[in-house]
């Protein structure tokens, strides 16, 4: 998603923005909890 919303954002859609948010950012936030625990 990173090359489509850098370089062919007139092609990105936001739903598929709103999908990353949903389900990747989390997944994203458990493993950098586990590197780096508080």
């Amino acid at each position: 998603m990173r090359d489509v919303a850098a370089h062919k954002y007139q092609t990105l859609r936001m739903g598929d923005v709103w999908i990353t948010i949903e389900k990747d950012i989390p997944k994203l936030k458990v493993e950098l909890n586990r590197i780096y625990p508080d």
